[in-house]
């Protein structure tokens, strides 16, 4: 049986890190996490989104 929480580098997670579309992957997903932990933080302020 597959392990699905373990690294498979027939399958990579991003593809591979060499090729842009990885990066462009990771990029997408570090501007998700900044993107919604400023929200996040805004929010917690008692800040409105307008």
């Amino acid at each position: 049986m597959r392990c699905p929480w373990k690294w498979n580098k027939d399958e990579p997670l991003f593809g591979d890190p060499e090729a842009p579309r990885g990066m462009v992957a990771i990029v997408a997903v570090v501007v998700a996490v900044v993107v919604s932990a400023t929200v996040l933080l805004l929010l917690a302020s008692g800040g409105t989104l307008r």
